[in-house]
């Protein structure tokens, strides 16, 4: 078997556990996110934007912690200009379940950026969920 595919596999099963302990508040968040990323070309690039550098290579261990240490400084900035602008530019309002919980924040904004490129784990993962 190929070790990309193990990886890819281990990262799928880590990201569904991940969305499976969101609240639902977290889950619908994520969903507008996603649906406003189909028109709205300024949601695309802030998701996109917060999924490139250590995301995107993989590295999701410390966006999906609940230590906010875990992040650099310039990320932990780039979190509260984007919780700033969010609901400006995108018009997809934070809950305030999300707004006064930084780490559950940084976790849903995480996933709603891995499934912004993963549309398919998306619709698998919520497929998977929601059947009885």
């Amino acid at each position: 078997m190929n070790i990309n595919i193990i990886k890819e596999r281990l990262y799928k099963i880590i990201i569904t556990g991940e969305y499976l302990e969101l609240s639902l508040d977290s889950k619908n968040w994520i969903d507008g996110l996603l649906k406003a990323s189909e028109t709205n070309q300024v949601t695309n690039d802030i998701l996109t934007w917060w999924w490139k550098g250590d995301i995107q290579k993989g590295n999701i261990n410390p966006y999906l912690s609940d230590d906010k240490w875990n992040l650099s400084f310039l990320d932990q900035l780039k979190f509260w200009v984007i919780t700033v602008l969010m609901p400006i530019c995108t018009g997809v309002t934070i809950p305030s379940s999300l707004r006064k919980d930084f780490d559950l924040f940084r976790k849903a904004l995480t996933l709603a950026s891995i499934f912004l490129v993963e549309k398919s784990w998306y619709k698998e993962i919520t497929d998977n969920t929601t059947q009885g």
